[in-house]
């Protein structure tokens, strides 16, 4: 009896599916792309907001802005 307890442990059928787990991946990636772009749209406002008329980092705040939006 004991061998037959030990043998049906891993029973496969109970192991997550491959599709559970691609989701629950995408899901924390996305997570993480999502917090990466956050910060980047606050630290392109801080650099538009020091930018002093520098038309340069005026620029570069737009355009870090647009591609962490579109990001």
């Amino acid at each position: 009896m004991e061998l037959i307890n030990i043998a049906q442990a891993g029973v496969i059928s109970e192991a997550p599916k491959l599709s559970g787990v691609a989701l629950n991946a995408l899901d924390f990636l996305l997570s993480v792309f999502g917090i990466i772009a956050i910060i980047s749209l606050i630290v392109a406002g801080i650099i538009y907001l020091t930018a002093s008329g520098n038309e340069k980092r005026i620029e570069m705040a737009k355009k870090m802005s647009l591609y962490s939006i579109i990001g």
